[in-house]
């Protein structure tokens, strides 16, 4: 969507075409920006929970009470991250990947047989 739309912006007959063009296309790059930073946040932050509790002085209680540390200690070790449906994981690699890809898709889309 993202390379169809510059596309079409370029070939815009008015320019109010061109300025929805233009706004509807700044609307998809802010959405999926938004979702692919936060999961990315999201990402950050669950790999990280796990060490909460190994800082904490768990070490000086009693042996049940390390036991539990531990035990929840290895269940926090997972991460969480959004995803495209079975496609992607959504971070901001993803977001660059993306935007990468739409300007390949732009630039074969733009030239102009001569």
């Amino acid at each position: 969507m993202l390379g169809t739309c510059s596309v079409n912006y370029l070939e815009g007959t008015t320019s109010m075409q061109q300025v929805w063009i233009a706004e509807y296309l700044v609307a998809l790059i802010a959405q999926l920006f938004l979702y692919c930073w936060h999961s990315n946040k999201v990402l950050y932050m669950s790999l990280k929970v796990d060490e909460g509790v190994y800082a904490s002085a768990w070490w000086s209680q009693n042996v049940r009470i390390r036991r539990s540390v531990a035990l929840l200690g290895g269940q926090l070790n997972k991460s969480v991250v959004f995803t495209a449906g079975p496609f992607t994981h959504l971070t901001t690699a993803t977001f660059i990947a993306i935007l990468k890809g739409s300007y390949s898709y732009y630039t074969l889309l733009s030239k102009k047989e001569d």
